[in-house]
């Protein structure tokens, strides 16, 4: 008999709706169960978590038999609009989320991010029925906004030529890797002739 992968074992896991809260338009597990659920599936499961390179943005990495994936989460305020200066409440919380979704990428309660309507109780994943499109919340499109968002803060947020440069630096890499060059260069650049009007 073959083993399950890691994937097909995480996302047959049963989750029930008390489980999951609704904000929004958006439906969340509970770290904590989420946690509770993997850990049970995989004792030796590891995970770090620091403020990203990404000014606004969480990186949570986790580790599932020598597997290791990696989030890139915002830092949202409570209408999941990007935060230009969190505190640490709002730092937790990314972190949390941020934790869940990565879990979703190894397969565990990946239906959240699909927009799926939530599973009845004590139903196996692989039994819920398929809803219509028009119920659904696109998260790739969802993420993507949120990514341009962030970048769009973080930028508009700094406040002389020098930070902006430093910023520009660092995150040189990470723009490049991104969806959103272009979009990003663009706010750089008309930020950069708003902070030299200024001198």
């Amino acid at each position: 008999m073959n083993k399950k992968t890691v994937f097909e074992t995480l996302s047959t896991i049963k989750i029930n709706k008390k489980d999951i809260d609704k904000k929004g338009q958006f439906n969340y597990i509970s770290w904590a169960t989420a946690w509770d659920h993997v850990s049970r599936a995989y004792p030796n499961v590891t995970f770090t978590k620091k403020l990203s390179d990404i000014q606004g943005f969480v990186s949570v990495s986790i580790t599932i038999e020598d597997r290791t994936l990696t989030e890139e989460f915002p830092i949202l305020d409570y209408k999941n609009k990007p935060v230009a200066q969190p505190n640490a409440f709002q730092i937790n919380t990314a972190f949390q989320r941020g934790l869940v979704k990565c879990l979703g990428m190894f397969g565990y309660g990946l239906f959240i991010y699909k927009g799926e309507d939530l599973p009845p109780d004590n139903v196996p994943r692989e039994t819920i029925q398929e809803q219509p499109k028009d119920n659904y919340v696109d998260e790739n499109s969802h993420t993507d906004t949120l990514e341009k968002e962030g970048f769009e803060t973080a930028i508009n947020g700094i406040t002389s030529i020098k930070e902006l440069t430093d910023w520009g630096v660092n995150n040189g890499d990470k723009i490049k890797e991104s969806n959103h060059t272009d979009y990003v260069r663009g706010i750089f650049a008309s930020r950069k002739t708003a902070l030299e009007d200024r001198v």
